[in-house]
């Protein structure tokens, strides 16, 4: 790899650094079987176009100094491990033309060389055809729109992770154009593997294994589980599509964000959990509506859970893969609800909250392991099982102060995340959801063999009206 100034750069010498952890054993193996790939879409204001030479030299100090973007795989002993790419040439593109969701459905798909690097790519937008979200743009008008699409290898970290990434790089692409200068040896970020809550799991392992009574109340409630019939799937017409991920993205407005907001803390609940009763009233009524009609329906649907909260010294700036076996949250949600929406969202609240303070998902994750080993990519996505849960809820809450606006130069508008799912058996739809710059912004990447995007169309404008209803 050429350095910034022409001259050779031996940093990336294909030197093994650990052995990989579980997470990013996993999703290797997803990523071999073209599935869990991670697109983030960058809305970007400029003062002046941007130059392909400018954002190329800022994706070349990205690599170079953030850590989470230098490696790449190699078998070593008979196991996966970590080693410096050899061959990270920055697989970067500008694009005149191209709308956002060819392209994001290309890099959600998108194939990684494993054994050289780099595990990621970039595409810049330009005259994209695609009109903004919204409309409500703080930004000048003089000031230049573009799209920028990272694809994302999973085995680079979480969401919190790739938020850093996309900090690092604005920060970066401002230095360039400001022709600041910039120490390419400085590292961003620390990538840290799962020793931490490796432990923990392990001494919940231990737990059930010495407690036969605890173990036999977690089997029976995974027997319960797994017993389910979710209603996104057999509550509505399946659609005649080929499987594949398909993404529907909305934006909610300053006003009603700020609004909703306010009210949850009122009612004393999360946003987390009041977007959750939102989404979950929403699905009865869209049953309601399509004459399915009960007097109470069993809502099943996970959380994925950011295992940094479990740490006993938290550490800034710390990337790699954090997220272990989600959280599954099964309620009851009134058929008539009537005016009793918060009295609802409060006991989802109570349940989300009691599970977490008692580390539901690292029971959970000890308690798969112990009868099955590692989590495995070929069990996931074995396509003989019915689904377990309506949809899953990534909400990651305000991701501002994480990816910071950019500087003088060139902002984040927005940012819009997804992943491809459609491989997947649990669950047959992701809500991805975060708040960037006072904005509720929501993903669902649906299964497009299992929903109809009619369907995921009036879930959302219903999951929408649920949240004005209520205020």
């Amino acid at each position: 790899m050429m350095s910034a100034d022409g001259n050779s750069d031996n940093f990336f010498d294909g030197r093994w650094i650990r052995e990989a952890n579980e997470g990013e054993n996993f999703y290797e193996e997803n990523h071999l079987l073209g599935h869990f790939l991670i697109c983030y879409r960058l809305n970007l204001k400029s003062k002046s176009p941007l130059k392909e030479d400018q954002v190329r030299l800022a994706l070349w100090y990205l690599c170079r100094k953030c850590p989470s973007l230098q490696f790449c795989f190699g078998m070593k002993d008979g196991k996966r491990w970590l080693r410096r790419s050899t061959n990270p040439e920055i697989d970067f593109k500008v694009l005149h033309g191209k709308g956002v969701r060819e392209v994001r459905e290309c890099l959600q798909a998108y194939r990684y060389n494993s054994e050289t690097g780099p595990l990621f790519c970039v595409r810049l937008l330009i005259d994209s055809p695609d009109p903004a979200l919204d409309t409500d743009d703080p930004e000048p008008a003089s000031f230049h729109s573009s799209y920028m699409l990272f694809g994302l290898h999973h085995s680079i970290g979480d969401g919190t992770t790739n938020m850093y990434i996309m900090r690092y790089f604005v920060s970066l692409l401002n230095d360039v154009i400001c022709e600041r200068a910039i120490d390419k040896d400085e590292p961003l970020g620390v990538l840290k593997g799962n020793e931490y809550i490796a432990i923990d799991v392990g001494e919940k392992r231990a737990i059930l294994q010495n407690d036969p009574e605890l173990l036999d109340k977690i089997s029976r409630e995974f027997e319960v589980v797994e017993s389910h019939s979710p209603y996104m799937v057999t509550g509505f017409p399946k659609p005649n599509e080929k499987r594949m991920t398909h993404s529907l993205e909305y934006i909610v407005d300053q006003d009603i964000t700020a609004k909703f907001f306010k009210k949850c803390r009122e009612e004393k609940v999360t946003i987390n959990s009041g977007f959750s009763a939102a989404a979950n009233v929403a699905l009865v009524d869209l049953l309601q509506e399509n004459d399915i009609v009960h007097n109470s329906y069993i809502i099943q649907n996970f959380h994925l859970v950011n295992l940094r909260r479990y740490w006993e010294k938290k550490i800034p700036h710390v990337l790699g893969v954090h997220t272990g076996y989600p959280l599954l949250v099964r309620s009851e949600v009134p058929g008539n609800l009537g005016s009793n929406y918060w009295e609802y969202a409060r006991s989802l609240h109570e349940r989300i909250s009691k599970d977490l303070r008692e580390k539901k998902p690292v029971f959970s994750h000890a308690f798969i392991t112990l009868l099955s080993g590692e989590m495995s990519a070929a069990e996931l996505l074995d396509d003989t099982k019915p689904f377990l849960g309506d949809f899953i809820i990534s909400n990651m809450g305000d991701v501002t102060p994480l990816a910071t606006e950019g500087g003088e130069e060139v902002r984040i508008t927005h940012i819009l995340r997804s992943t491809s799912n459609h491989m997947l058996n649990t669950v047959p739809m992701s809500i991805i959801c975060h708040t960037f710059r006072g904005k509720f912004t929501m993903t669902f990447d649906y299964n497009s063999a299992a929903i109809r995007q009619d369907v995921i169309m009036k879930f959302c404008k219903q999951i929408v009206k649920r949240i004005q209803i209520v205020l």
